[in-house]
């Protein structure tokens, strides 16, 4: 790694010049904004940034040593990174800019709302992915996660208001009480657990520290997966737990027994997984957790554009953690960018059909939430402006 680092330190920074105004744009002038912003950043930069995903899910997270290798032997790429930060800012390039609805569109968000309370919030109150299955069924995984990304929406919509978060605190609260084995660490459904459970994935770690985040914080739960991971290595073995610290239940799934050292290659968490938890938690930005947050969008974009779950997930997670610093936002221009060609506009991606989404997030859900009617969280994402 060290040897293929040094070797681009002589790269030649990317040159970012773009001459397109500040205010008054159009549509098509943001889209075009973000078609420019794919040449932000060297392309020499993308893959060392890739090169570092591999040793970084080794390290498990940011390290000390990390931390001075990055600040000692990466600026040429953090340097780009800052310096797309600062020439998108000049050109008023917003990474979520804000939306403006219609009367009509306004009605349409309010009947998506009333449509998920009424098929799409589960027993345990968070959000399916398939109304038609069992609320505690595999299909039905990563419910909190779900949650969130509709949260978010509504949040960008104008829809998250402060009523609204007044009325689903308690409930969040109550709900994640519910799931909880002892503070930090959870089951994916709530209680009485079930003689074979499912681990819980750093999905829902993501998604409960996302729904906290939406709440400022208020739930506690994002400081609370911090401090247990911290404790534990960042290993969540629910599966496992059968009191307090005590992690000694035999592990059954699909009438097998399931060795804990099988296990814990689920549990563990990795890399970028590690600095959402411990950002989420209130520990400050560094070069090292940024540059590993990065490798994790760009790897992501090496699938077929019909694999979305990554690309989405990544999404999901730096939106959540952007304004933090300099070096991430570029990050997020970049990755965005490249998503929008990815996940392109007439791109035949998903079952021979052509994307029809102005956005790569909302052409990420078109493909992951296929339902003949429809989910909420597409519906939704198609109300999102033009862009990256």
């Amino acid at each position: 790694m060290h040897k293929n680092f040094r070797a681009r330190l002589g790269t030649t920074m990317a040159t970012i010049a773009l001459v397109i105004g500040c205010t008054g744009r159009s549509v098509n002038e943001e889209v075009s904004l973000w078609d420019q912003a794919k040449d932000f950043v060297s392309d020499a930069a993308v893959q060392a940034l890739i090169d570092i995903k591999g040793p970084g899910q080794i390290l498990g997270g940011t390290t000390e040593f990390l931390n001075k290798f990055a600040d000692n032997n990466l600026k040429w790429i953090t340097d780009e990174l800052i310096a797309t930060t600062r020439a998108a800012k000049e050109q008023g390039l917003v990474i979520d800019p804000p939306v403006g609805l219609t009367a009509a569109q306004q009605a349409e968000v309010a009947a998506i709302m009333a449509e998920t309370e009424a098929k799409f919030i589960n027993k345990f109150g968070w959000m399916n992915l398939d109304p038609n299955g069992p609320d505690a069924g595999y299909g039905n995984e990563n419910p909190t996660y779900f949650m969130a990304q509709y949260l978010w929406l509504l949040k960008r919509l104008g829809f998250l208001t402060d009523e609204y978060k007044a009325k689903m605190l308690p409930k969040f609260i109550a709900q994640i009480k519910e799931m909880e084995l002892q503070p930090g660490l959870y089951d994916r459904f709530a209680k009485p657990r079930a003689v074979e459970i499912n681990p819980f994935s750093h999905d829902e770690n993501q998604g409960l520290a996302h729904i906290d985040s939406l709440f400022n914080f208020q739930i506690g739960v994002a400081k609370a997966q911090y401090l247990y991971g911290k404790k534990y290595n960042y290993v969540y073995m629910n599966t496992a737990w059968s009191a307090p610290d005590k992690f000694n239940k035999p592990i059954i799934r699909g009438g097998q027994v399931i060795p804990k050292a099988k296990e814990i290659t689920i549990a563990q968490r990795y890399g970028g997984q590690i600095e959402v938890i411990k950002r989420t938690g209130g520990v400050a930005p560094s070069t090292a957790s940024d540059l590993l947050l990065c490798a994790d969008l760009f790897t992501a974009l090496r699938d077929p554009c019909v694999e979305t779950s990554v690309p989405m997930l990544n999404y999901m997670r730096t939106t959540f953690l952007q304004g933090q610093s300099e070096i991430l936002d570029g990050c997020i221009i970049k990755f965005r960018a490249k998503a929008k060609t990815h996940f392109a506009v007439g791109n035949v991606c998903y079952k021979g059909r052509a994307v029809t989404c102005p956005n790569a997030y909302c052409a990420m859900t078109d493909i992951y939430y296929d339902l003949p009617d429809g989910h909420p969280i597409n519906k939704l994402a198609h109300l999102l402006p033009a862009g990256g």
